[in-house]
């Protein structure tokens, strides 16, 4: 998994305690995915899509007070073909 960062900016409307991704299309596998391989369980994920998304954004993160325990998670965003 890899990332681009298009845009960084402070998320001054209000302050945030409780970091979240949102989807920026209607599918919200790649947020999904970036929210397991950071250790967020999965109602810390919203679909807002983007009117205009000339960037072509995936996903936005936004990241709260609790930002220090996020982690990555080795592998979480990752699909297995194990055999069984």
């Amino acid at each position: 998994m890899s990332f681009a960062v298009v845009d960084t900016t402070c998320f001054s409307a209000r302050r945030v305690h409780r970091s979240f991704v949102v989807a920026r299309d209607d599918d919200r596998t790649t947020a999904d995915a970036v929210a397991r391989r950071l250790g967020m369980e999965a109602d810390r994920v919203s679909v807002l899509p983007l009117e205009h998304n000339d960037r072509n954004v995936s996903i936005t993160l936004v990241l709260g007070d609790d930002y220090r325990t996020l982690s990555l998670v080795p592998d979480a965003g990752k699909e297995t073909n194990k055999k069984t």
